[in-house]
């Protein structure tokens, strides 16, 4: 039986990595165990584990990078039209993931980051749109130069009527999806207050963005 043999307890092996003494580990295994047993106890006896048996082994992994954030202030919020305009452009750049303008281009054109995202924060009285994405330090002064460049040069490289029409799409089609749950309509109930909105604002936050 596969399950059976799978699944077997003599399969169960514990790994501990880092600096402790045989006898916290034996410890930190026996609150496992209790946890695990349930009703029925686990038939582990830990002196068949052989912590006597150690190994040091240094790992060298590249784990060196920076992390940048960049924001950009806007002088609207969400109960303006304008800000809506925003929040598109948002979308389009970083918030809809490896399928955003960012992503294609510093993930799979340039390869200098596994993930580069936006969001945008409205506030009682402004907003703010939040660039960040991480990369190895030796690509440090590469990938900020152009990102500068790329933010820059917007203007030249406009957002197509197509794309304009996919993101409307996807934006407004997944609002309603958002509130099947409870606890997600009182939260948007609570931040259209913190904003001043009306109650049915609900039913016209899509044909802002439309």
């Amino acid at each position: 039986n596969y399950g059976a043999e799978r699944f077997s307890l003599d399969n169960m092996k514990f790994v501990i990595s880092g600096k402790i003494k045989s006898k916290e580990a034996k410890q930190e295994i026996n609150k496992l165990l209790n946890l695990m047993q349930g009703d029925v106890p686990l038939p582990i006896k830990l002196n068949k584990v052989d912590f006597k048996q150690k190994k040091s082994e240094f790992l060298k992994f590249d784990k060196e990078q920076h992390q940048y954030q960049f924001v950009v202030p806007i002088l609207h919020n969400k109960s303006e039209k304008e800000f809506y305009a925003y929040y598109i452009t948002n979308n389009i750049l970083g918030a809809s993931g490896l399928n955003s303008r960012l992503s294609k281009y510093f993930r799979e054109r340039k390869s200098l980051t596994y993930s580069i995202r936006t969001q945008i924060k409205s506030h009682a009285l402004f907003s703010l749109i939040f660039f960040e994405f991480e990369s190895k330090s030796k690509n440090s002064k590469k990938i900020v130069k152009l990102f500068k460049n790329f933010i820059l040069n917007l203007d030249k490289n406009q957002i197509s009527e197509d794309e304009l029409s996919d993101t409307k799409k996807n934006i407004t089609s997944s609002f309603s999806n958002y509130f099947i749950k409870n606890e997600n309509i009182a939260n948007y109930i609570i931040d259209s207050l913190i904003h001043d909105l009306p109650y049915d604002f609900i039913n016209q936050r899509n044909q802002l963005i439309n």
